[in-house]
């Protein structure tokens, strides 16, 4: 196992151990699960995970900034393949994650 491999268990272990899915704490454990399934190149987990973090607590920190890259990443790649039905999902999340960063500074 490896120490990336021990960092994601142990995420996982603390989100089961946590009684309130809708806590600060959660969300923050989630972005951390998904930060790390970003490092470890588990890319689509990483997805899932800041997804969720975001829902649950729509903050603007490494995950969002992290998700961001990531969609823009498969907008791109999108754009080579000339896919226009994924460039215009890429945008599509990208556009929700604009109004995260406008509401998250609006209300500061």
């Amino acid at each position: 196992m490896t120490d990336m491999d021990e960092k994601i268990n142990n995420s996982i272990q603390k989100l089961k151990s946590m009684d309130d899915e809708n806590s600060k704490e959660y969300a923050k454990e989630l972005e951390v699960l998904g930060l790390n399934y970003y490092e470890n190149n588990e890319e689509e987990k990483a997805i899932e995970a800041l997804e969720n973090s975001l829902e649950k607590h729509a903050t603007i920190n490494e995950g969002y900034k992290k998700l961001m890259n990531i969609y823009n990443s498969k907008r791109a790649e999108a754009a080579k393949n000339g896919n226009m039905n994924e460039i215009n999902i890429w945008l599509d999340k990208m556009d929700k994650m604009r109004n995260i960063a406008k509401t998250g500074t609006i209300f500061r």
